[in-house]
């Protein structure tokens, strides 16, 4: 299922690469890698005009994103 999902970098290519570029600068080098893999699962439906957000696995609407998830100021 997951390989119908196209690849974010397919849809998205510049924003992808300026997110590799910020994060590998953060010193996130692991992430820049993952992210060049991220699979387009979804857009975002919170109905704000202005939202550009995706996403890239599956999110229960109203629910935290749990243990293990964190936040990389760029």
């Amino acid at each position: 299922m997951e390989q119908d999902q196209p690849l974010v970098r397919d849809v998205f290519p510049d924003p992808i690469a300026e997110l590799t570029t910020l994060l590998e600068e953060e010193g996130e080098h692991e992430l820049a890698i993952c992210v060049r893999d991220a699979r387009l699962v979804a857009m975002c439906d919170c109905g704000d005009d202005f939202c550009q957000s995706i996403h890239t696995a599956v999110h229960p609407k109203g629910k935290p994103y749990g243990e293990g998830h964190r936040c990389v100021p760029l």
